[in-house]
């Protein structure tokens, strides 16, 4: 892929754990260093503003962490950026960026491809996926009950399965697309 024709991402964390820089020229670079991806904020906030009233709606590729709910991969469990679960790796609080998968403009459904490619043993893997923010069809619903204490989940609406991403210890790219 082409580096060069990639929109602007004002999103960057390093991979030592310093200070989190924003980018305004650049890819967004994200090191998790087996940490979800912080800080949570800045990403929400530029995810978000992008998104918003943009047509045609913008593509991201993001990494995604996908915990499966049971032992037999029937279900999700936590789903968050990055390319693990667990904190920003500067606080003991969860500061992930929780995800609803919308996977409603595939051909298959997602968690069937999820579970099948994920090796066998582990509780959850990471990919690259291409989608939408927010969901694909916006369908003024009522809202879901959030039981007490749960963090806010924001939905991506999945279009691609991208790589696994076995090594969780490189820098990884947020893009639009």
């Amino acid at each position: 892929m082409n580096r060069t024709a990639l929109t602007t991402v004002i999103f960057a964390a390093s991979a030592c754990g310093a200070t989190p820089t924003l980018l305004p020229t650049e890819p967004a670079l994200m090191s998790t260093a087996n940490h979800a991806v912080s800080p949570t904020p800045e990403l929400l906030k530029w995810l978000e503003e992008t998104s918003t009233g943009a047509s045609p709606r913008p593509l991201f590729r993001l990494p995604v962490y996908v915990e499966f709910g049971d032992e037999y991969r029937l279900d999700y469990g936590r789903v968050v950026v990055g390319t693990s679960m667990g904190t920003s790796g500067d606080t003991d609080k969860d500061t992930s960026l929780h995800l609803d998968l919308d996977d409603g403009g595939m051909m298959n459904p997602l968690l069937e491809r999820l579970a099948a490619t994920c090796p066998k043993g582990e509780t959850g893997c990471a990919f690259f996926m291409d989608g939408h923010w927010g969901p694909l069809v916006d369908v003024p619903m009522p809202p879901m009950p959030v039981q007490p204490g749960a963090p806010t989940r924001h939905t991506f609406a999945v279009l691609k399965l991208g790589a696994l991403i076995t090594d969780r210890t490189t820098t990884i790219l947020v893009e639009r697309l």
